[in-house]
């Protein structure tokens, strides 16, 4: 433990003790078949490591910005003509699902308001699904909001879809499996040995829009930026690129 202390200090340490406590998540929640074992994994050893064993773990953000500018082109491949076609034909259904979520969360913040002693505008912001910066932006720019209470709703909003609805998707319940897939994918999934030569040419385009973004302001724009571009791509070439996802 005292050695853990001297060494906390040292940058390229820390981030290194991250990357292995990460890894470790991801291997051992693929050994045991847990649905998005490379998401949840690191999550739960990086807070056990942090919260309870206390080691000085650290991730750079930089990394974090280029590790989301990978999801924004994963998330801009998967809008092919196909899946535009799906959309526009569900989106009556889409629109009026979104709008009985919004009614759902006005309902219940307002019931929450008169049980509790916070207040409707705030209890409102933190309960409406969203990117959680985007949400916590937000309630920043309203003087009369708590942004105390909203982050700490999101954030346990966050916590919970994230943990629960791979479990509830996947369990039998609903009759999925791990690693199943839907009835009609839109897109092909593949590994990394297929990535080449396309990412040559497609990896500079999600730098570039990603820079662009940024310069104009967009929220989270290292993911918004890659998907715009890739959703570009998509829509305007007849040219097949496979989603990157590492093998199971």
């Amino acid at each position: 433990m005292e050695l853990m202390h001297k060494l906390g200090s040292n940058v390229v340490f820390r981030f290194f003790l991250s990357l292995g406590v990460s890894v470790l998540g991801g291997l051992l929640f693929t050994v045991i078949r847990t649905p998005i074992p490379w998401l949840l994994g690191p999550m739960v050893f990086m807070l056990l490591g942090s919260q309870v064993a206390k080691w000085p773990l650290m991730w750079p953000a930089s990394i974090r910005d280029y590790g989301i500018l990978i999801v924004g082109y994963s998330i801009g491949l998967t809008l092919t003509e196909e899946a535009l076609q799906g959309i526009l034909q569900q989106l009556p259904m889409m629109l009026l699902m979104t709008l009985l979520l919004i009614a759902l969360c006005v309902i219940t913040a307002y019931i929450a308001s008169k049980v509790t002693d916070f207040d409707f505008p705030s209890l409102l912001v933190g309960s409406i699904p969203g990117g959680l910066s985007q949400m916590v932006s937000l309630a920043e720019e309203m003087k009369s909001i708590n942004l105390t209470l909203v982050t700490f709703l999101q954030v346990t909003r966050l916590i919970m879809i994230v943990f629960c609805v791979p479990f509830l998707l996947f369990s039998p319940w609903i009759g999925g499996t791990v690693g199943g897939g839907t009835d009609q994918p839109f897109i092909d999934v593949a590994t990394w040995g297929t990535l080449f030569p396309e990412i040559l040419l497609y990896a500079p385009l999600c730098v570039a829009g990603a820079w662009v973004a940024r310069k104009l302001r967009f929220p989270t724009a290292f993911m918004l930026g890659p998907m715009i571009v890739m959703c570009v791509v998509q829509l305007s070439t007849a040219l097949h690129t496979p989603v990157c996802q590492p093998p199971s």
